[in-house]
């Protein structure tokens, strides 16, 4: 969409940080796959050193097996009617998942349970969890709030639309990009996934915003509640943002990028034609939360 006007330098530079966030994308999943790595080769070194350690590690064992006796049997209560063969194929997915990434065996099973739940079948688990496993590695925490993460995304889009590969180098660099964690995604994706879904607005610009406003708030919360108003705002008939986005492109939000638009086009057309009226973008908005975050985008 042409933008004419005050708005023509902001476009460039907000287009251009989309572009950008794009560009660093396509090299998350090999970031991941080197800090992974990266880990996996400062473990096998660890293992030699702590060889002589073999009473203790008993112990642990002896514990850990238990704990993961106990939550294997808690996966298989969500699949009832699994075959014996797929229920010895899970426990050994996650003995191997826990080996690969250096997750806690409890943490996996742990993770195992919270993705079926989540509606991941038992047949996909294993690389679902595995991406998980990448994501915690890179991301500085433990597979179970990676799994969140991922479930917070892969449930609003649909995991055939997006997969939990795509998702995670999304989230890894949304973190990169901005002021944020892993953690703090997980607990708060959530929050705006669901309506940025149903506006048709991508997961990777949801990514990208959380990245611009995280970076200038340094509160993933707060930026949460920001974009969950800008979205429901411009999503729900009546609203201020709703009318004034009408008003400046002719057509519905949703419309708009059913055509093709993306939500920093859509922004930038509104502060245009709040700018003809003398008015700043965040005037077109009915809450200072929503008009903060649409501020700070474009």
């Amino acid at each position: 969409m042409a933008i004419a006007g005050p708005a023509a330098t902001v476009y460039v530079d907000v287009e251009g940080d989309l572009t950008k966030f794009k560009q660093d994308l396509k090299n998350a999943g090999d970031d991941v796959k080197k800090q992974t790595g990266a880990w996996q080769k400062n473990t096998k070194r660890a293992g030699a050193v702590a060889a002589g350690a073999a009473a203790g590690i008993a112990l642990a064992s002896a514990n850990a097996f238990v704990n993961f006796d106990k939550g294997i049997r808690e996966v298989y209560t969500l699949i009832p009617d699994a075959s014996a063969e797929l229920r010895d194929t899970l426990a050994n997915d996650a003995r191997f998942i826990s080996s690969e990434y250096g997750q806690e065996l409890g943490l996996v099973t742990s993770a195992f349970y919270d993705s079926i739940s989540a509606g991941v079948a038992a047949e996909d688990v294993r690389g679902f969890v595995a991406d998980a496993s990448k994501l915690a590695v890179a991301g500085a925490t433990d597979v179970s709030t990676a799994v969140d993460a991922l479930t917070g995304v892969t449930n609003a889009y649909g995991i055939d639309v997006l997969s939990a590969s795509k998702a995670s180098d999304i989230l890894f660099e949304t973190m990169k990009a901005g002021k944020t964690t892993i953690p703090e995604l997980a607990s708060k994706i959530a929050n705006v996934t669901p309506d940025a879904e149903a506006l048709g607005v991508s997961f990777e610009q949801v990514g990208a915003a959380m990245a611009a406003v995280t970076a200038t708030t340094g509160n993933t919360a707060e930026a949460s509640t920001k974009l969950r108003g800008v979205f429901s705002e411009l999503g729900k008939s009546g609203t201020k943002a709703f009318d004034n986005f009408g008003e400046a492109t002719g057509q519905t939000f949703r419309d708009f990028t059913a055509g093709g638009g993306t939500l920093a086009e859509g922004l930038l057309a509104m502060q245009t034609y709040a700018a003809e009226s003398d008015l700043t973008l965040t005037d077109m908005f009915g809450s200072v939360e929503a008009g903060g975050a649409a501020l700070i985008l474009a």
